[in-house]
């Protein structure tokens, strides 16, 4: 709140007070669910698992994660590394190879490629570096101000110990699950090049994710604005369900609301919380 110009004077235990000038256009109702989720975040970090997570498109490490000791994320995608690497089919990745190689690649291309030593993967290791490769561009891909796929393979190839070369051949390979399975058997640092990506890249996101690039999920917004009924909190449920509840139970909804008022010149805003039903709302008035 503190952000948007508005100082919290007092908590008392139905609301707080809060001094700032009324702006009914203001929502910051992300804004706070992505706190609250944050200071549940905190309870739960201990659990590095639940926000480091292998997907369909490879390993991502959320923005929370991120917050969170770096060593400790890198052991999480280093162990999740090693089980992709214990489930390795080589036909499977031989299917992705054709896919992502002979199919989107064009022949005269693919073959110049090959020819400055990129190759496909072959075995446990190098797919276990190929998934890093992905994860690492991933993670980059989270970094504010975005980096470009070219940015950030650039990145990655410096790490891996590719040449000039090697890199600019990997061009017209997608960039996500294409280059990867080329990039991985040349490159001459191999897991520890992968470890030198994640590194930088986790660095890079460190400072620039804050509070509101936390990954708030839709029930704690919900959450948000069934709990609060303030000027910035944009409550697009809480009549409805104030409505249903007043219809069902007809004379027991003795509920208080009263709509914002004008700014005063003390600019004071009381946001209260009222328990006169079930219903309980925390109602924004000038005092």
């Amino acid at each position: 709140m503190s952000q948007h110009q508005y100082n919290v004077l007092a908590v008392f235990p139905d609301g707080m007070l809060v001094e700032g000038a009324a702006n009914q256009n203001l929502d910051l109702t992300v804004e706070i669910a992505a706190t609250w989720q944050s200071k549940i975040d905190q309870v739960f970090c201990d659990n590095i698992e639940r926000l480091v997570t292998p997907t369909k498109d490879g390993i991502k490490i959320s923005n929370q994660a991120v917050q969170h000791d770096r060593e400790e994320v890198l052991n999480v995608v280093l162990a999740l590394l090693e089980k992709k690497k214990a489930g390795f089919k080589l036909d499977k990745i031989q299917n992705d190879v054709e896919k992502w190689g002979n199919q989107k690649v064009e022949p005269a291309l693919l073959q110049a490629a090959l020819e400055t030593g990129l190759a496909p993967i072959t075995n446990a290791e190098e797919f276990g570096i190929s998934e890093g490769m992905k994860a690492a561009y991933l993670s980059y891909r989270e970094v504010e101000p975005e980096l470009t796929p070219k940015q950030v393979w650039d990145k990655i190839a410096a790490h891996a110990g590719l040449s000039e070369q090697q890199r600019l051949a990997l061009e017209p390979f997608d960039a996500l699950y294409g280059r990867s399975l080329f990039a991985a058997k040349p490159s001459p640092n191999g897991m520890q090049g992968v470890i030198a990506a994640l590194q930088e890249s986790l660095e890079l996101r460190k400072d620039d994710t804050q509070t509101n690039r936390l990954e708030v999920s839709e029930e704690m917004v919900t959450a948000v604005r069934r709990s609060l009924n303030c000027a910035f909190v944009q409550n697009t449920t809480g009549s409805g369900e104030l409505t249903a509840y007043i219809t069902a139970t007809p004379g027991s909804a003795a509920l208080w609301v009263q709509p914002l008022a004008k700014p005063t010149n003390s600019g004071l805003t009381k946001c209260r919380l009222e328990q006169r039903c079930k219903c309980s709302l925390i109602v924004c008035r000038e005092e």
